[in-house]
């Protein structure tokens, strides 16, 4: 029982059950690897790492002359090569991809809920493994790996969460969110729209319920003065110069264009909002 699972080294290889076995650390088998005297001629290529491959030893002589034959190991009537790599686990894709994600996304935080090959990946080492994400790289995607020899896609589903905000109470339309929201990590992994990150003033475009996330579709920015308030409005030709009150008839933002209406003549106008004042066009 020892002797059978002993394993001997000969000419640089490994016979274990009467197999030859080889370990290289390269794509190609060559005649070199079995006997250096014999010609520098590959007899297998593509070889994937981890990959092993059976070369009967007939075929491994008609690479050479009858008189090199003697040279052969005569233990078994085919030889086992095998080119070194590591397996790739799940845990180390996690880590791949985790890193992978920290870098690309800085300001994004992401938990790998699964990862599934379907089959064994291996390469020269983990870290030598190359890494290509869909541009949307969470919720359901298949990434694809490469070990430099062969190609991989993986189904991974991840999880990604952001700084956001949630409303602390219901706010009605046409209500400013300030007070009304928290900032939480706001699950991203499945939302359409763009966060909104309270970078400034806003009211609610429709109800927002508790605990809602808030997203730009929900709000828009707070105007200087509201629809129905009261501005000074001026026309000047170079000429002429008017002023006279009127009621705007849109939101006024700076810069913005308006429609007034003229408390004396009920006529609609249109003009420029800047700073409080409304100068027609």
């Amino acid at each position: 029982m020892i002797r059978i699972i002993t394993i001997l080294f000969l000419l640089g290889c490994g016979v274990a059950y009467g197999q030859i076995y080889y370990e290289i650390d390269k794509e190609c088998f060559n005649l070199r690897d079995i006997n250096v005297s014999y010609p520098d001629k590959n007899i297998l290529c593509n070889l994937n790492f981890g990959e092993e491959r059976k070369i009967s030893t007939q075929v491994i002589k008609n690479y050479l002359s009858k008189e090199n034959w003697d040279k052969l190991p005569s233990t078994s009537s085919f030889v086992v090569v095998k080119r070194k790599g590591v397996l790739v686990k799940e845990d180390d894709l996690k880590n791949l991809f985790m890193g992978y994600l920290g870098k690309k996304f800085p300001d994004l935080t992401f938990e790998i809920v699964k990862v599934s090959t379907g089959v064994g990946i291996t390469a020269s080492a983990i870290e030598d493994i190359s890494i290509s994400f869909p541009d949307k790289p969470f919720g359901t995607v298949y990434v694809d790996l490469s070990n430099g020899i062969k190609n991989y896609k993986v189904y991974a589903y991840i999880k990604a969460f952001s700084r956001g905000y949630i409303s602390d109470s219901k706010i009605e339309k046409g209500e400013s969110v300030l007070g009304k929201i928290k900032e939480v990590q706001v699950e991203v992994t499945n939302l359409k729209d763009d966060l909104f990150l309270n970078n400034f003033d806003a009211i609610a475009i429709q109800p927002i319920p508790k605990n809602r996330v808030i997203t730009l579709k929900m709000v828009r920015q707070m105007p200087e003065k509201m629809k129905g308030e009261k501005v000074k409005v001026i026309y000047n030709n170079g000429t002429i110069v008017l002023e006279f009150e009127a009621v705007l008839m849109d939101d006024a933002y700076k810069g913005g264009r308006v429609s007034v209406k003229n408390l004396s003549s009920d006529k609609v106008l249109t003009g420029i909002y800047r700073e409080g004042i409304v100068y027609l066009e």
